[in-house]
C-alpha cells in the first residue's frame, strides 16, 4: 500500500479515473513522410524579362502575401506602362473631343433652328409684302377713281363756272328774263341760277317801279313818298343784286379753283399710291430675296448639323477604340502582375514621371516560407526563370504508405494519430485521400493526411508513424496501457482505496498500442490510476528498501 498526501498526488501528476467500458480502437501502424502542401506552394517566375535590381528575401525567410521579394528593371514592363498611360491620355482626349463635338452639335442645331425661324419670319414678311402690294394696288384704284371723280367734278364745275360767267355777263347787259331763260335753258349753272334770276327779277321790278313813280312824280301824279319808296326799293334791289353777283362771281371762281385743286390733289394721291405700289413690289422683291437667303442659311445649317453629327459618330468610334486600347493595355499590365490598385496609382501619376515604369516587383502570393532561391543581383532573367519557391507551411501533407494487405480497411475519412518521436507531440488528423493506384516498385498505395502545422514542428522530409483506426470494439473494461505496470512480475494497475494506492494484478484480453481490455482483476466503478502509475511503482520500490511510503 502507498499512502500519498493530496499535495504529493498533485506534485507527481497522478490522475485517477473510474474503471468502465470503452471502445477499443483497432488500428494499423504505417510509415509516412511529411511533405509540403502542394496546394500551398508557389514557383515564382518573373512575368517579364529584366535585370535584377534588388533582392529583398533569402532562403528560409518568412514572407507575407503581397510582400516584395525582388525588384527587376524591365524595359518591357516600362513599354507596357507607357503604352497604358498613352492609351489613357488618348481616351481622355477622345472624351474631351466627344464633349466638344456634342457642344458643336448643340450649337449647330441651335443655328439651324434660328435659320428656320428666320425663314418663317422672311416668309411672313413676304406674305405681308404681297398683301401690301394688293392693298397698294387697291389704293391706286381708289385714288385713280378719285382722280376721275375730281376731274369730272372739275369739268362740271368748269361748265357751271363758264355758264355762270355768261349769265352774269348777260345780266350785266340788261337782257330780259325771258331771253336769259331761253338762252340758258338746259345749261348747268347750279344753285346760283335761282338766286341770280330772282335778284335780277327783283332788280328789274324795282327799277320799273322806280321809273314809273319817277314819271308819275314828274307829272305830279304820284306823291313824294311813293317816289322815294320806289327809289329806295330800287336802290336796295340794285345793291342786293350787285352783292349777289359779286358773291356769285367770287364763289364761282373759288369753286372752280377748289375743283382744280381737288384734281391736283387726287392726281398727287394717285401718284403716291403708284409709288406705294412700286415700294410694295420692291418690298416683295426684297422679301423674296430674304426668303431665298434664309433658306440658303437653313441648308448651310442642315449641312453643318450633318457634318457635326458625322464628326460625333467618328468621335464615338474613336472613343470606343480608345476604350478597347485601354482595356488591352490594362489586361497586359494584369498579365505582368500589376493589381488594380497599382494600375490606379499609375493612372493618377499626373506628373508624367516615367522613372519607375521599368520597375517590376516580384511579390509573395501568400504567407509562407522561401524554401528555394535562385536569384542574384545583376542577373538577367527571362520570363520563365524560376527564382523563388514559396511554401505555406501552416499546413503540410503527410503521405502514408499503405500496404497491400491494409488497403481493404484504409479509406478516406478514417482518424489518424501521427507520431515522429518523443521530441514532437503526437498529432491527430483524418485520411483526406487514398490513391487508386499501387506503386509497382513498393507495392503500396499512398494515403494523404492534411495536417495543421501552426507551430512549425512538422517539417517537410520528416518520417512519421501513422496509426490509422480501422475498427472500434466495445469492451466492458478498457484502460490505457500507461496505467499498466509490472509489479512482482505480474501486470497490475494501481487501485485507489481509503488507505492509499494498492497494485492489483490484472489479466488482459484484446489490446492495441495504446489501450487494453481487462478481463480479470479490475471491477467496473473502481478508481484506478490512469497517469502516474510508474511514479507509484517507483514509490513502492522505495518502500521495499525501507525509505518510501509503502506499508
Amino acid at each position: 500500500m502507498i499512502k500519498l498526501s493530496d499535495a504529493d498526488i498533485k506534485k507527481f501528476g497522478i490522475e485517477i479515473a473510474k474503471a468502465g467500458a470503452g471502445k477499443l480502437l483497432v488500428d494499423v501502424s504505417l510509415p509516412g513522410e511529411v511533405t509540403v502542401n502542394e496546394d500551398r506552394i508557389a514557383h515564382i517566375t518573373p512575368r517579364v524579362p529584366g535585370v535584377v535590381n534588388e533582392v529583398r528575401k533569402t532562403l528560409g525567410d518568412h514572407v507575407h502575401a503581397g510582400e516584395i521579394l525582388a525588384i527587376l528593371d524591365s524595359p518591357e514592363m516600362g513599354e507596357a506602362q507607357i503604352a497604358y498611360l498613352d492609351t489613357k491620355a488618348a481616351l481622355d482626349v477622345a472624351k474631351l473631343t466627344i464633349g466638344l463635338t456634342v457642344t458643336k452639335l448643340d450649337v449647330a442645331k441651335a443655328r439651324h433652328n434660328v435659320a428656320k425661324t428666320q425663314v418663317d419670319v422672311a416668309k411672313n414678311d413676304y406674305d405681308l409684302a404681297v398683301t401690301n402690294v394688293t392693298m397698294a394696288k387697291t389704293t391706286v384704284d381708289v385714288k385713280d377713281a378719285a382722280v376721275e371723280i375730281a376731274e369730272a367734278g372739275f369739268e362740271w364745275q368748269e361748265t357751271i363756272h363758264d355758264n355762270t360767267s355768261e349769265l352774269l355777263k348777260r345780266v350785266a347787259e340788261n337782257v330780259t328774263i325771258d331771253e336769259i331763260t331761253d338762252t340758258f335753258k338746259g345749261k348747268p349753272i347750279g344753285e346760283n341760277r335761282q338766286r341770280t334770276l330772282k335778284a335780277y327779277a327783283e332788280l328789274n321790278f324795282a327799277q320799273a317801279a322806280y321809273e314809273r313813280e319817277k314819271t308819275l312824280r314828274e307829272k305830279q301824279i304820284s306823291s313824294e313818298w311813293d317816289y322815294l319808296e320806289a327809289q329806295k326799293g330800287y336802290t336796295i334791289a340794285r345793291v342786293e343784286f350787285e352783292a349777289i353777283t359779286e358773291e356769285l362771281e367770287f364763289q364761282n371762281r373759288l369753286a372752280l379753283m377748289e375743283k382744280k385743286h381737288a384734281v391736283a390733289a387726287a392726281a398727287r394721291d394717285a401718284k403716291g399710291a403708284e409709288q406705294l405700289v412700286q415700294s410694295a413690289r420692291g418690298a416683295v422683291k426684297s422679301a423674296t430675296s430674304a426668303v431665298s437667303a434664309a433658306e440658303s442659311v437653313v441648308q448651310v445649317a442642315e449641312m453643318e448639323v450633318r457634318v457635326v453629327e458625322q464628326d460625333l459618330k467618328v468621335a464615338r468610334q474613336a472613343l470606343e477604340v480608345a476604350y478597347s486600347s485601354l482595356r488591352a493595355a490594362e489586361w497586359k499590365l494584369h498579365i505582368f502582375g500589376l493589381s488594380e490598385d497599382q494600375i490606379d496609382v499609375l493612372a493618377k501619376n499626373t506628373q508624367g514621371d516615367h522613372a519607375e515604369v521599368i520597375r517590376y516587383e516580384m511579390r509573395a502570393p501568400f504567407d509562407g516560407v522561401i524554401v528555394e532561391k535562385h536569384i542574384v543581383l545583376g542577373e538577367a532573367l527571362k520570363d520563365d526563370t524560376e527564382v523563388f519557391v514559396v511554401a505555406d507551411l501552416s499546413s503540410v501533407w503527410v503521405n502514408v504508405r499503405v500496404y497491400q494487405k491494409d488497403l481493404p480497411v484504409v479509406h478516406k475519412g478514417l482518424p489518424v494519430v501521427l507520431s515522429a518521436g518523443h521530441s514532437i507531440s503526437m498529432a491527430k488528423g483524418k485520411i483526406a485521400w487514398v490513391s487508386p493506384r499501387i506503386d509497382e516498385h513498393t507495392r503500396t498505395a499512398q494515403a494523404r493526411v492534411v495536417l495543421l502545422n501552426t507551430d512549425g514542428n512538422w517539417r517537410p522530409g520528416l518520417f512519421v508513424t501513422a496509426r490509422i483506426v480501422v475498427d472500434e470494439i466495445e469492451v466492458p473494461l478498457l484502460v490505457p496501457k500507461v496505467a499498466l505496470q509490472t509489479v512482482e512480475d505480474r501486470l497490475s494497475v494501481f487501485i485507489k482505496t481509503d488507505e492509499g494506492f494498492e497494485p492489483k494484478p490484472v489479466m488482459l484480453g484484446r489490446s492495441t498500442e495504446l489501450y487494453a481490455e481487462v478481463i480479470k482483476g479490475l471491477q467496473p466503478g473502481q478508481q484506478y490510476v490512469t497517469k502516474g502509475a510508474f511514479t507509484l511503482k517507483a514509490e513502492l520500490g522505495k518502500g521495499a528498501f525501507g525509505d518510501g511510503h509503502a506499508h
